[in-house]
């Protein structure tokens, strides 16, 4: 899969929601705290933390990953990094959780708010589909509630 960017799409996100996409500025400035939501859901292939951190701090600042955060009551409550993925096989693109770091999966209306700012961006950009990857059933279950489907089984076998 290859990544892009997205920053001259001319993509406008409208929806009412407390997800906002991080600016270039605002990821350096909060580093710290994105790096911890970053840590807390590394998905399966990482392997070394330091330089997968680096590498996706990179990405973010050269915005060929997005950073978003999840706001409620004037607080973040959550944040997610996406990136435009390709699979060159088949041509299809869909907009990658990469990682999702959201302590409190109660929370159903950020979700959905959330979700709808994902799918707005996702079309902009030209995606078919919103994918991920997880090891938490509240997610998982929670991506059901939302309309989503979690039947997809991730290998992983060493080398």
């Amino acid at each position: 899969m290859t990544t892009e960017t997205s920053e001259d799409c001319g993509v406008v996100v409208t929806s009412k929601t407390n997800l906002l996409r991080l600016s270039g500025v605002d990821i350096g400035e909060y580093w710290p705290q994105i790096q911890t939501g970053i840590e807390r859901s590394f998905p399966p292939q990482a392997c070394d933390v330091e330089r997968t951190l680096s590498n996706i701090q990179q990405a973010l600042l050269e915005n060929r990953m997005q950073c978003w955060v999840g706001i409620v009551d004037d607080r973040v409550v959550g944040s997610v990094v996406t990136a435009i993925a390709t699979d060159n096989c088949i041509g299809a693109k869909n907009l990658l959780i990469y990682s999702l770091y959201w302590p409190r999966t109660d929370s159903g209306e950020t979700w959905e708010d959330g979700l709808q700012t994902l799918r707005e961006f996702a079309r902009g950009t030209g995606c078919q589909k919103i994918i991920g990857y997880t090891q938490s059933g509240a997610v998982r279950k929670r991506v059901i509630e939302l309309g989503g489907e979690a039947k997809t089984v991730m290998i992983e076998l060493e080398v």
